[in-house]
Formats: structure tokens, C-alpha cells, sequence
């Protein structure tokens, strides 16, 4: 996907590392989290390799180290207070993928500034080292949670090494409001009040499981939301010879599923509401043919299963055994695998704010600026895509270190206006990045790319491979017959062509099929690669009864 120089980081770059996982160097995509510094009980870090794609901000990222409290093995940060500073000129809020893109950016702008970087307590208590996950399982969590969440092996990198920059200053909070008219923030419910000159939101959110199915998880070790790395590490640790149900027919369910059959579990099941596997994302025809595959490997698949109801406090004991007379099938362990990330956008709940009401994110102007100083990264940030022609929202790992990056050069960049305070915007970059979207499951021979939405909302044109209907190229096109996403089926290397028709505008109707075709075909043959012979194709109406903002990704 070719983009304008905008000082994102290349995205052929990125391209060609896809391209190089999808063959033999799958593990490559986790190398990074899997050599960062191990949370043990020793306080002493190593710095280790970072993933390819955050090499530039491992170069420049420098962080204090903040107090470290050693309980029972786990590494609690106390909160020390920013002392009698009471103003910085730039305040992180977060402490996931895009807060340190974002400093990386402010880094190299402003190698001396002093920064501010508030992290949500609960995420802190919730930290756990995922570095010795299985490599298919943390190839999952990378792209899933890794980009929006605040526990990671980045995390650990750079919060909990002991030989960091002390012109960041990090603190937890319980809460934090903005007030973007005074340039203010309260923290701790008026606890502390910080003035900034720049601010960046860049919080993690939190994967969408129903508040009963959460409860349930905390009540029954045998039930795991995916919600912390903690949940994570207790699934790769789980016994092969334990029956596991993952309700989920979306990406990340798919994957756990095919994972827990690689690693050798001897029973596994999948259940999920939709008509068929990944029925939110993809056409019927291409969802059959991957259903297939992983009936082949021996996993068992239940569509239309009804949502899950938590049992009784009182029948808890016997929930597995309800749950395998429901399923007629055994289950001992329950993984509920949502694929959706909530944005988490309560510091941003003043007036001045506008929040979209398709997906909840909080709108941002073309330069990332949600107002007045205050700018958005990442999963909590709505923004004009220009290419699409529309506003979306993405919770993408691509997503957050690109957007992060932008938002962190444009806060640290050009003039400002004494009278207005205003930044004068010819120093400041646009976002025009497509974030990629990948979800593979090599075991079954699945690997999907994607850019664009992607969302069976839209119309869906199949096209299927005459020599392997397994490779397929899909495209989505809205209400406006715009073509708005491109998704590849184990066709990584084709992409870059597939990906070349996003924002145009095709025929109505079943007329899309031949001209889709057609248009793929000249984008083939201006890079010089044998074009493709699409023996099949599929014409797909769309879900449109479904509602959209739940499921875009």
C-alpha cells in the first residue's frame, strides 16, 4: 500500500516483513516481544532486540525509572509524585504501543523535553510477563492485544529498567480528567492538578467480553476472557489433555483454536453465534472453505450456538458438564475470544470533545488533534481517512505505532503562537497510513491481510484461485459502491495489487464482480507478476442487519 511521504515508517518495509513471516519466518513477527527483558524477580533488566518495526522507537525512547515495589514476584510501581512541578510541556497518558511511538517522535523533535507519562493503575497490577508464551499464542496476543494494551513486553522494556532518562516522569492514576480549555489536568479526582503545553491520549481500552461472562472469569479459574497477559499465560499453560470450548468464530477466537490443536490439546471446540467462521469479516463461500480446514485438523465447529449465560453462583461446579450436555461434546475449560477492543476514552469526557457515536473513539482533525493541544493515538482515536472517504476508528498494533509516531511529531513540531498557543501547522504531518490488519493460523494453512474495513456489513466480492479456492482475494464495497477494504487469503504477496483499488468507485450490483476482476488484472500487469486466474468468484450482499460499529476492526 503506497502512502505519501509523511515520515511514517515505510510501509513496503512493513509489507516485506509480512511477506517473509507468511513463509518461513513466522516466529520473526514475535521476536521482538519474546527477547525484551523477562519480568523475573530480579530487578536487573536487559535490554535485548526489539520487533523489526519498532526498531526506530527502541533507538529513541528513553524513560525514567519509576520506584519499583517487589511483591511476591510481581512488580508494582508506587506512585511518586511529579514533586512541586505543577506544569510540562508534554503529558503522555498511557503507557501502550502508540504512547511510545508517540514519545519516540517527541524524542527526536525534542531531545530535552521533560515529559509526563500517567499509567492507569489497574493495568500496572494486571502486568505479566508474556515472553514465554508459545510462539503461535504470542503472535495471537501481538497483533490483538499488543497494540492496545499497556501490558507487554515493551512495557516491561522501558518501565521496568533501572537505568532510564530521568526527564520522564511516570505516574499512576485511578483517574484523570482533561480540561482542555486551562491546558490542565486533574489526576486522582483533584489529588494532583498538572498543567501541560501538549497532551497525548493514547489509552489501551479493554477487549469487549459481557460484564456476566467477566464476573463468571473471576469466580471460575475454568473461565478465561483473554482481558490481561496473565489470562494469556494461563491458557498456554493449560494441561493438552483438558477439553477447551473457545466461544469466538471471529479472528482471535479462530486463531486461539487452531493454537490450542497445534500445541496438542486433544479436544477442542469452537462456538460462536454467526451463520458460519468469521461471517463478520468474510463471504459465505470463502467462510465454508476455511470451515473445512479446520474440521480437517480436528477441531470441532458449532455455528448458531446461542450467547453464553453465566450459571448460578451455586451451580458453578457444574457449569462444564451443562456446557458439554449444551454442546454435545466435552468441555472442561472455557475461552471466550473477543476480538474487539472498547476504546477507553474517560479523560476525555469534557464538553469540548467530540466523541463519534458509530464507535465511541473521540474524533480527531487531520493532524491527530482531538483540541486545543490535546491530541489522540491509537484504538481511542476517530479519524477522517481520506483515502475511504470516511471516519473510522482502528485497533490495529500497524495502527497504533503509525498513529502514535504522527501525533507524537506533530505535538513536538513547529512554532507555537504566544498570543493563541496554537501550533502553526507547516512543520506537522497528516495521517494517510492504511494500518494492515494480519491474522494467520499456520497449522490449518490460514493467513489472512487485510487493509481498509473490513466488515461484512459491506458488499463482498469473492475471488477464488483456480488451481487452490483456499487463496482468495476479497473486496468490500459500501453503500456508496466505494471500494473500502481488500483482504487477502493466503495470498500475502498480492496485497500490494489488491490493495490498489481501495477509494475507487465500481459498478452497482453484480457489475463489481467482473470489473473488480478486470481492475485487478491491469494492477498485475503494471508490476510485471503474473496475474492471478480467479476461477470462481462470489457476490455477497452484506450483513446488513447487523450493526457495524461492533465488529469493525
Amino acid at each position: 500500500v503506497s502512502t505519501q511521504s509523511t515520515g511514517q515508517l515505510p510501509t513496503t518495509m512493513f509489507f516485506n516483513r509480512l511477506m517473509a513471516s507468511s513463509l518461513r519466518n513466522r516466529a520473526l513477527f514475535a521476536a521482538g516481544a519474546a527477547s525484551c527483558a523477562v519480568l523475573t524477580s530480579s530487578p536487573v533488566r536487559s535490554s535485548g532486540n526489539l520487533h523489526p518495526k519498532e526498531s526506530k522507537i527502541a533507538k529513541a525512547i528513553q524513560c525514567q525509572a519509576p520506584s519499583v515495589t517487589w511483591i511476591n514476584n510481581q512488580a508494582y510501581l508506587r506512585p511518586n509524585t511529579p514533586g512541586s512541578k505543577a506544569q510540562y510541556p508534554y503529558v503522555v497518558v498511557g503507557m501502550g504501543t502508540a504512547a511510545y511511538s508517540a514519545i519516540s517522535a517527541i524524542r527526536a523533535n525534542k531531545p530535552e523535553a521533560e515529559i509526563l507519562m500517567l499509567v492507569d493503575e489497574k493495568l500496572v497490577q494486571s502486568h505479566a510477563s508474556i515472553t514465554s508464551m508459545s510462539t503461535s499464542l504470542l503472535q495471537s496476543y501481538n497483533e490483538w492485544r499488543r497494540g492496545s494494551s499497556a501490558a507487554s513486553a515493551q512495557t516491561e522494556q522501558y518501565i521496568y529498567r533501572t537505568d532510564l532518562d530521568k526527564r520522564i516522569q511516570v505516574h499512576l492514576y485511578s483517574s484523570v480528567a482533561i480540561d482542555p480549555q486551562c491546558r490542565t489536568l486533574q489526576i486522582n479526582g483533584g489529588e494532583l492538578h498538572v498543567a501541560y503545553d501538549r497532551c497525548l491520549v493514547a489509552t489501551a481500552g479493554a477487549p469487549r467480553v459481557a460484564p456476566e461472562l467477566e464476573m463468571w472469569s473471576r469466580q471460575d479459574h475454568r473461565v478465561n476472557t483473554l482481558s490481561t497477559p496473565s489470562d494469556w499465560i494461563a491458557l498456554d499453560m493449560l494441561g493438552h489433555h483438558i477439553p477447551v470450548m473457545v466461544s469466538g468464530g471471529g479472528m482471535l477466537g479462530t486463531e486461539i483454536a487452531c493454537t490450542l490443536k497445534e500445541k496438542g490439546h486433544s479436544a477442542v471446540l469452537l462456538a460462536f453465534p454467526e451463520d458460519g467462521l468469521l461471517r463478520n469479516y468474510i463471504p459465505k463461500r470463502l467462510s465454508y472453505l476455511l470451515s473445512e480446514q479446520l474440521k480437517k485438523a480436528g477441531i470441532t465447529i458449532r455455528p448458531e450456538t446461542p450467547a453464553l449465560t453465566p450459571p448460578p453462583v451455586d451451580q458453578l461446579e457444574a457449569a462444564p458438564s451443562t456446557l458439554s450436555k449444551a454442546m454435545g461434546a466435552p468441555v472442561e475449560y472455557l475461552v471466550v475470544a473477543s476480538t474487539y477492543v472498547e476504546p477507553d476514552v474517560s479523560a476525555l469526557t469534557a464538553p469540548a470533545f467530540v466523541h463519534d457515536s458509530t464507535n465511541g473513539a473521540v474524533i480527531v482533525n487531520k493532524y491527530l488533534e482531538a483540541g486545543n493541544g490535546v491530541f489522540v493515538a491509537g484504538n481511542a482515536m476517530s479519524y477522517d481517512d481520506v483515502l475511504l472517504g470516511k471516519h473510522r476508528r482502528a485497533q490495529r498494533f500497524d495502527h497504533a505505532v503509525q498513529s502514535g509516531l504522527i501525533a507524537g511529531h506533530n505535538m513536538s513540531s513547529g512554532s507555537v503562537c504566544p498570543t493563541c498557543h496554537h501550533v502553526k501547522r507547516e512543520d506537522q504531518q497528516l495521517y494517510t497510513h492504511q494500518p494492515v490488519l494480519h491474522s494467520h493460523a499456520e497449522f490449518v494453512g490460514l493467513d489472512l491481510l487485510a487493509v481498509g474495513q473490513v466488515d461484512s456489513t459491506n458488499i463482498m466480492v469473492g475471488m477464488y484461485n483456480k488451481t487452490d479456492p483456499a487463496q482468495a482475494i476479497v473486496y468490500y464495497i459500501d453503500n456508496r459502491n466505494k471500494v473500502v477494504g481488500a483482504l487477502t487469503c493466503n495470498m500475502n504477496a498480492n496485497l500490494d495489487i489488491a490493495s490498489a483499488m481501495l477509494g475507487r468507485t465500481a459498478p452497482a450490483g453484480a457489475a463489481a464482480v467482473a470489473w473488480l476482476t478486470e481492475q485487478y488484472s491491469e494492477e498485475a500487469a503494471k508490476t510485471g507478476r503474473e496475474d492471478t486466474k480467479f476461477e470462481e468468484t462470489s457476490f455477497d450482499l452484506g450483513q446488513s442487519g447487523r450493526a457495524q460499529p461492533h465488529n469493525v476492526i
